[in-house]
């Protein structure tokens, strides 16, 4: 099975479970436009599940979960939230927004020598200090600590 057979099933169901502890196989289907008990889609819940991109409670014989939770992989993804993994992106992007807000008229001479202590703070712990800050403050501010 290819991802791009796959990824519209992990999209669907990180969507259904906006706001929801669990989904159920049946659901994703429906929302799939797809019968209850699709080959295909079971087939693509069962990869994604063993991927560690959705969890799930497995019952009788089916390959697939039959309650689906969310998983980090599976939020990382679809949602945006941040991998933990140590990409410097998240830290090239704050030292850039703070060099713009250190070279604007707009900003005043008091703020732009604390912003200047903060990006020199930033830009001196290294990347992978910085990036587990980032990180943590990103998954915070997202409510990843509420479930």
């Amino acid at each position: 099975m290819q991802w791009h057979e796959v990824e519209p099933v992990l999209k669907v169901t990180y969507e259904l479970l906006d706001g929801r502890e669990t989904v159920s196989q049946e659901e994703v289907c429906a929302a799939l436009d797809r019968p209850a008990g699709d080959e295909r889609t079971i087939k693509a819940l069962a990869l994604l599940k063993e991927d560690g991109y959705i969890g799930g409670i497995m019952v009788m014989q089916s390959p697939a979960p039959d309650l689906i939770h969310s998983t980090p992989k599976g939020l990382q993804h679809t949602s945006g939230w941040p991998s933990g993994t140590g990409s410097s992106n998240q830290v090239d992007l704050l030292l850039r927004l703070l060099d713009e807000r250190i070279s604007s008229d707009e900003t005043a001479d008091d703020e732009k020598g604390k912003l200047r202590r903060a990006r020199d703070a930033f830009a001196d712990v290294g990347k992978d200090i910085a990036v587990g800050v980032l990180t943590a403050y990103a998954t915070q501010a997202a409510g990843a600590g509420n479930g």
